[in-house]
């Protein structure tokens, strides 16, 4: 395969990651066009959700020299090393997440840091959601998170560390999924210092420069590559900021 000065900016869940497998990770017809592509010459770009972590994990799964943005376009790694970095104001995002909650008093907010991957607290959590998410953690095996679930670091986090990204949580029920997403539209007009994205359950906040379509932006011309030699593939909320800026965008 002949894919020299080309580049794949592929999203993981619900899309490299389709079909699921629980043990394996990647399908293997997915795993074998990936190399064949990144040893014709091409580049791979994972731009996730996910946090640094898990985006190491998936590199050494490919075996490849691959590279990652993260975080919704937090940050991205080249060969290894971080060319861009986009932390969420602490100050702005407690005054923002403290408006929130006054409004949407059963929120409850999960924070991906740079040192922390995942910290979410018990606060906000019922003893049943505490059983179903342990129950939804065993099911996920290998795409299952590295997590922390602490109220004190939590708040410690939101407070003292670089955080890359913010998970508003509404809830799993059909009525917390629509009251997700029409809260998603109202902090996209009140809150422009920040990114808002929609995923169901949940709202993603980034720093206002971290969406996945800048990530690909800022890739693409740190390599000097052309932006119509991108092929963009995803499938969720949070994939659409990349869908409006390159035309050969592919959803599952």
């Amino acid at each position: 395969m002949n894919a020299k000065g080309k580049v794949i900016a592929t999203d993981l869940d619900g899309t490299l990651f389709y079909p699921k497998k629980r043990w394996g990770m990647i399908s293997h017809k997915n795993l074998k066009f990936l190399r064949k592509f990144i040893d014709g010459g091409g580049h791979v770009l994972l731009i996730s959700g996910r946090n640094v972590n898990y985006l190491e994990k998936t590199k050494r799964k490919i075996k490849r020299d691959i590279d990652y943005a993260g975080c919704n376009g937090a940050f991205i790694s080249v060969k290894g090393q971080f060319i861009k970095r986009f932390y969420l104001d602490n100050t702005l995002a407690l005054k923002t997440l403290r408006a929130i909650k006054k409004k949407y008093p059963g929120v409850a907010f999960l924070v991906m840091s740079e040192k922390y991957n995942f910290v979410f607290p018990r606060e906000g959590f019922s003893f049943i959601y505490a059983i179903g998410y342990f129950v939804y953690r065993l099911n996920q095996g290998v795409y299952r998170e590295l997590t922390i679930r602490d109220d004190r670091l939590h708040d410690y986090c939101l407070e003292h560390e670089r955080n890359y990204k913010i998970m508003i949580y509404f809830g799993v029920s059909k009525k917390s999924k629509a009251l997700c997403y029409q809260a998603c539209e109202t902090f996209k007009k009140l809150y422009p210092a920040f990114d808002f994205s929609y995923n169901g359950p949940s709202i993603e906040m980034t720093n206002g420069k971290a969406t996945k379509g800048k990530a690909i932006k800022q890739y693409l011309d740190y390599l000097k590559i052309k932006h119509d030699n991108v092929m963009v593939v995803g499938d969720s909320g949070n994939d659409i900021s990349m869908f409006h800026q390159f035309p050969n965008s592919f959803v599952m």
